[in-house]
């Protein structure tokens, strides 16, 4: 599956409108990295079913032990696959949610900075 946008490590931009537009693309890229990797394990999951169907007409119409054998290889395959494609949601909600805390954290702490700065000039204007 393709390897998770959001793991790539970058300094983050000072200006407040960047940061904006940064947290727009990251969710963004998080959005597009989750519909590759569910498109790549719907892909997955036809091929298990195709193959499963294959197997299951080479199976002799009375032999029910080989048809057993056959859905629970599949139900094995699928269940797997599940398992793998929760694991890497999950993954990239983790480091998708702790990118944008970094990007708000920094845009809180710009607008602290802005405010303190107002304040001061504020304080400046009235003793002058």
């Amino acid at each position: 599956m393709n390897t998770n946008p959001q793991n790539d490590q970058q300094a983050l931009p000072d200006n407040s409108d960047e940061l904006a537009i940064l947290y727009e693309v990251v969710i963004q890229h998080h959005q597009e990295y989750l519909n590759s990797i569910h498109t790549a394990f719907n892909d997955y999951c036809d091929k298990i079913k195709g193959e499963s169907h294959d197997k299951l007409h080479e199976c002799p119409k009375d032999d029910e032990e080989s048809k057993k054998e056959v859905f629970q290889s599949q139900k094995e395959a699928l269940t797997k696959a599940l398992s793998e494609f929760k694991s890497a949601v999950s993954k990239s909600e983790h480091a998708t949610r702790e990118k944008l805390e970094e990007i708000q954290d920094k845009m809180d702490l710009d607008g602290e900075t802005d405010l303190d700065t107002q304040l001061e000039e504020a304080v400046a204007m009235e003793s002058e």
